[in-house]
């Protein structure tokens, strides 16, 4: 059954300005509403037209909102069970997501920033040591970073070593490369202007 005439511009203009700001609403309440069918009706209402455009206008919204490409497609090609209608799906879902990815974060993730909730980042780049490393650069490393341990990676072979605050001391590299003045004091001194004399070689 066809509804090419079904619904006038103006009525859905009015639908979609109001199901815009409920689902707006929607996604602030501690009620669990749900954010996926506000969003597939919304995105729907958008283009003002039925059939493919509709689909289209919800697979859109949906990607810009969630910014999950794989998953949306298979959702959308569940929902209409026409695989023609994938590459489209596939073009209007990386658009949306790329066009998306200029503005702001996805929904999820600007839900939690604005009730405050702590969340890892998905992008966080890797501190790895690899053997040939410096002392220094390996001992800024792990000042900036503050960690307790650092893993040293050979490339694609496991761990091979484990650099922990005791490894950087003066006295346990001192203990591994023996001072040749048996003096006291000036290991003592040795000591004290001993990472001073590592970072200024950087």
């Amino acid at each position: 059954m066809h509804t090419d005439n079904e619904f006038e511009l103006s009525s859905m203009l009015v639908f979609f300005i109001i199901g815009l700001f409920l689902s707006i609403f929607s996604c602030g309440i501690v009620a669990p509403a749900g954010l996926f069918v506000p969003i597939i009706v919304t995105g729907a209402s958008i283009v003002w037209a039925n059939g493919l455009y509709a689909v289209l206008g919800a697979a859109s919204l949906l990607g810009g909102s969630m910014r999950t490409t794989v998953s949306l497609c298979v959702i959308m090609l569940e929902l209409t069970n026409n695989l023609l209608l994938l590459p489209l799906i596939m073009m209007v879902l990386v658009v949306s997501k790329s066009v998306a990815n200029v503005f702001n974060a996805n929904v999820y993730d600007l839900i939690m920033k604005a009730k405050g909730l702590p969340y890892l980042e998905t992008n966080a780049s890797p501190y790895t040591v690899v053997e040939t490393m410096s002392l220094a650069k390996a001992l800024i490393l792990f000042r900036e970073v503050g960690l307790r341990h650092l893993l040293v990676i050979p490339g694609r072979s496991p761990v091979v070593a484990i650099l922990t605050r005791h490894d950087f001391t003066p006295e346990h590299i001192l203990g591994m490369h023996p001072f040749p003045v048996k003096s006291r004091w000036k290991r003592l001194r040795f000591s004290q202007t001993f990472l001073e004399k590592i970072l200024s070689g950087i």
